[in-house]
């Protein structure tokens, strides 16, 4: 349950979004960008992301006007379908996100009647992504033909915090009475970063991820809640001299309520 919930957050992020990029990858992917646009890492420093990015990945993907098929992978991704592709979704808002269960398929529809689906290809290795999203908060959902998958997008963190799972479950248990919240704990998407899912009566869901940066020795507290006004964030650096039971624990409180 934890999985599906979180899965159903990320994905709630994306309606009322406009699409900012349409590009190709250097794996001739076709990706797709929603809200602001920065420059990636290294080594892709000439290349743009958004803060939502949809990579096609092994999958198939079709975009349709309405009621046309504008582009599909089968077309040569050249600069005259990329074309065709911004044409119609650039500057475009989405309307509503459907997962569909069969093939791993997501389909975006758009509130011009456009709409862009990806799903898993018919001959594709049981391994490979048909396609990933990746979020603002640096989460990213993947689908293959097993399962949909969450991890996290930069390298998981070595460092041993000073506080240990039970002891920040014990905090997260303490706030879900107070705040009479629903607690899911959530440890198959502990390689994500994700401590607990937290639900609320009127059905907001809150991530909470408790972390220590590789190299940088301190806590960081995580917070977003899929409310129907859309996704909010709250992070708090604790430095290691300043880390404490109490400490940590009223940053929680303050991550919960601002979500």
């Amino acid at each position: 349950m934890p999985h599906e919930i979180l899965v159903d957050a990320l994905l709630s992020g994306l309606p009322g979004q406009e699409c900012s990029l349409v590009r190709r990858s250097y794996a001739e992917q076709l990706v797709v960008g929603f809200g602001p646009t920065s420059l990636s890492a290294w080594p892709l420093r000439k290349t743009y992301k958004a803060a939502w990015t949809l990579y096609s990945s092994y999958g198939t993907w079709r975009v349709t006007d309405g009621a046309w098929d504008v582009a599909q992978e089968s077309d040569e991704l050249d600069p005259s379908t990329l074309q065709r592709v911004r044409a119609l979704l650039l500057h475009q808002h989405v309307e509503t996100v459907h997962r569909g269960r069969e093939q791993r398929e997501l389909t975006i529809n758009f509130q011009s009647g456009a709409s862009l689906t990806v799903r898993q290809s018919a001959d594709a290795h049981s391994s490979d992504a048909a396609w990933s999203l990746e979020s603002p908060t640096g989460l990213l959902l993947s689908a293959d033909s097993n399962d949909l998958t969450v991890s996290r997008v930069d390298e998981p963190s070595t460092s041993e915090s000073r506080l240990s799972p039970t002891e920040i479950h014990s905090f997260l248990r303490e706030i879900a009475t107070e705040h009479e919240l629903a607690l899911f704990e959530a440890p198959g998407l502990h390689h994500a970063g994700i401590d607990a899912v937290l639900t609320t009566r009127d059905d907001r869901v809150i991530l909470v991820q408790v972390k220590t940066r590789l190299g940088e020795d301190t806590v960081v507290v995580t917070s977003f809640s899929s409310a129907p006004g859309g996704q909010t964030s709250h992070v708090v650096d604790l430095p290691a001299d300043e880390l404490s039971h109490d400490r940590l624990r009223d940053e929680i409180v303050r991550a919960v309520e601002a979500a």
